[in-house]
């Protein structure tokens, strides 16, 4: 498609770059300054007007920075008269706030997925999102693209020793259910208990893992809490290799087996810079933007007929 362009947000280049290189849809430049008070304005040299705009800008750490960078590319994408402004946001922050857990407090996901659609955004992507729901109120169409495809072709191509695929929690269950229909491996739900003061147990003293390598699934890991005391309980209970696939991984590795007392293999996505990515979400995200663009297509000649 002749009128798409790509913009690469500042923090997000890694991804970019595999993107523009799939799809060959071509790079706005997209430059960024950061003022002595560290407010941020981020610059488009490129023409916009009429294109479908495909933003492409993570939001992690610093989040409020990554937000701020992708409400003014937005901004920025409808004030030059875009015909159609995408969002691809492979990690979306403040996606756990999804509801009011306590009375006062603001359900901070909507407040994103509103601002991006008050400023204009015709449509959001992500990566895995934390709880499907929200992007079901959201107030703009959003998809929500899933990573068991990638982490299924990777244990697949391991040599693993009579595997079980694990989900720390029940809200996990699908995702270690879609892992095992296409890789034929046994799963196991856990219940994960915490106490008031956060500290997490789990109980599979009558699991039979003695010598099985363990392959553990999860969304995203922030700081090893549920995962530290669940690799430790599979090691008492004699599991063998101990397998970590996390699609959002922000906790330092190496101080998450530091504390698990022995190693464990971590496999995070790129939707994350860290030294442990394992498993890239560019070709899942590059698939849907074909998608997108031959739909985009056909409704142009439809509507032309």
């Amino acid at each position: 498609m002749d009128n798409a362009i790509l913009l690469v947000g500042p923090g997000s280049e890694h991804l970019g770059d595999g993107l523009h290189e799939v799809t060959g849809i071509p790079l706005g430049q997209v430059s960024r300054r950061i003022f002595p008070d560290q407010e941020v304005c981020v610059r488009v040299d490129a023409s916009l007007q009429g294109k479908v705009v495909f933003i492409l800008q993570n939001t992690q750490q610093p989040q409020e920075r990554h937000l701020q960078q992708l409400y003014q590319l937005v901004e920025v994408a409808a004030n030059q008269g875009a015909e159609q402004i995408i969002c691809i946001v492979p990690y979306l922050a403040y996606s756990r706030q999804d509801r009011r857990t306590h009375e006062g407090e603001p359900e901070s996901g909507l407040i994103v997925l509103r601002t991006l659609q008050m400023l204009g955004a015709d449509k959001i992507v992500t990566v895995d999102v934390h709880n499907p729901r929200l992007l079901e109120r959201a107030s703009l169409p959003a998809v929500n693209l899933t990573t068991e495809t990638l982490f299924a072709d990777f244990f697949m191509n391991q040599d693993l020793v009579d595997p079980v695929i694990v989900s720390p929690d029940r809200g996990g269950s699908a995702r270690v259910g879609s892992v095992a229909s296409i890789t034929r491996f046994p799963t196991l739900v856990l219940k994960k208990n915490k106490d008031v003061t956060g500290y997490t147990w789990y109980d599979i003293s009558d699991l039979h893992l003695k010598g099985r390598d363990v392959v553990v699934l999860d969304d995203l890991c922030s700081s090893g809490s549920t995962f530290i005391p669940l690799a430790q309980y599979l090691r008492e209970v004699g599991a063998g290799n101990i397998y970590y696939g996390v699609t959002h991984f922000f906790a330092n590795g190496d101080q998450v087996m530091e504390r698990i007392g022995f190693p464990v293999r971590i496999l995070g996505s790129d939707t994350i810079l860290t030294p442990w990515m394992q498993v890239s979400v560019v070709p899942l995200i590059a698939r849907w933007i074909e998608r997108e663009l031959t739909e985009i297509c056909a409704s142009k000649n439809l509507n032309m007929r």
